[in-house]
């Protein structure tokens, strides 16, 4: 059996692939245009957005008026300068309204206007109009504060102790070792963000006592410029500390009491080294995601603060909120419902009926799945605690 196919089935099968093929293609093109600056990470700012994104930010702002579409050089300027600085653009047709806030004509806009650094009085009073985009990075970099301490040996302990110790949230002695005197707009900006977590310094021209102090082994080479963070840790197979109060001592110890506190669990600085082989070239968002990691896995080792928000600092949920609307592509869960994100910064989320929470003896040991999935990390810290979940590999 065979079918006879006549020259007219042929030409409407043609013709009606070609109309397929095209009307693919036009939805194809027409996804890619509509998308097109949110693969840049340009935000779209209009009057009722303006005051809360940008003049209530602490975070620098670049606003790009346009007409039609965004030239080019400012869409490449939104990807190099992502987590330095935030770019946002303005429709100079549709948002007459907030030209006229910004006391603005439409038929006479600058190329942009750049809010720097700092809060809502300093951004009324020192914003400025830029003529192009290296004008705008230069001027939005400029603005983030560059007071980043320089060690030395004799302050390298009271750094780590300050860390942990001077405020109500412990954080985790960062050390960036350098041979340079110049200070980059990536660690400015990360020292900022990650402030409440994170006490970040400098090591210029690092001695080989000085690595020792902060737990680098003399064995592993350390290439400049290399960043680091100090973590505390009990000596391997050292038995866990009692969890009684211990009583008050009626008289003098004698020597055998002595003795049992000399054999007391020593704590041993050890060094987690920024991996390039994870993380890439240190950028603002590789050591985004190597913070994220340490603090994932370590946070249970630093000493217990006045704040007791467990649950945001094992998160660190209030960076993570900010830093999704532009790294979403490193979250598990990039959406979010504003009653989760209530429920988890306010600690009250509870497991569902039903579901036992699983008993965690390290309070401050979040366990489960870090949100950038970094769960492993380089060297002897490769191994995840005993209280994390099993991790998947990357």
């Amino acid at each position: 059996m065979y079918f006879k196919v006549s020259s007219n089935m042929i030409v409407y099968y043609l013709f009606g692939l070609a109309l397929l093929l095209a009307t693919f293609s036009v939805d194809v093109s027409f996804s890619q245009t509509e998308s097109d600056d949110e693969s840049y990470h340009l935000i779209s700012v209009d009057y009722t957005k303006f005051s809360e994104q940008v003049l209530h930010s602490n975070d620098s702002w670049i606003l790009i008026f346009y007409r039609g579409q965004v030239d080019q050089k400012w869409k490449e300027l939104a990807k190099s300068a992502r987590g330095l600085t935030w770019l946002g653009t303005v429709d100079v047709k549709s948002q007459s309204k907030l030209l006229q806030e910004l006391g603005l004509d439409a038929a006479n806009v600058p190329k942009a206007r750049v809010y720097p650094f700092g809060g809502y009085s300093q951004k009324l009073s020192e914003w400025q109009d830029v003529h192009d985009w290296k004008e705008a990075e230069r001027f939005a970099l400029k603005s983030i504060p560059a007071d980043i301490p320089v060690l030395s040996s004799s302050t390298i302990d009271r750094f780590i102790k300050d860390s942990h110790y001077s405020s109500s949230t412990p954080r985790f002695p960062a050390v960036y070792l350098t041979d340079s005197t110049e200070v980059s707009p990536v660690l400015r900006a990360i020292k900022e963000r990650f402030r409440r977590y994170f006490s970040l310094s400098r090591l210029l021209s690092p001695t080989t006592n000085e690595l020792r102090k902060l737990g680098l082994e003399e064995k592993k080479p350390v290439t400049l410029p290399s960043l680091i963070v100090v973590i505390k840790q009990r000596e391997k197979n050292a038995p866990a500390p009692s969890k009684t109060k211990p009583q008050r001592p009626t008289s003098k110890p004698s020597k055998a009491e002595k003795s049992t506190e000399d054999h007391q669990p020593r704590l041993v600085t050890q060094a987690v080294q920024y991996d390039a082989n994870n993380f890439g070239e240190l950028s603002y968002s590789g050591v985004m995601r190597f913070f994220f990691s340490v603090n994932h896995q370590f946070r249970y080792t630093l000493p217990e603060g006045s704040d007791k928000d467990t649950k945001t600092q094992a998160m660190m949920a209030d960076v993570m909120d900010i830093e999704q609307e532009r790294f979403d592509e490193f979250f598990n869960r990039k959406h979010i419902s504003k009653s989760q994100k209530a429920e988890r910064n306010s600690g009250t989320d509870k497991p569902k009926a039903g579901k036992s929470k699983p008993e965690n003896p390290d309070k401050k040991d979040p366990g489960g799945k870090c949100p950038f999935g970094f769960d492993k990390l380089s060297g002897d810290f490769a191994k995840p605690n005993r209280h994390q979940m099993k991790k998947e590999e990357l």
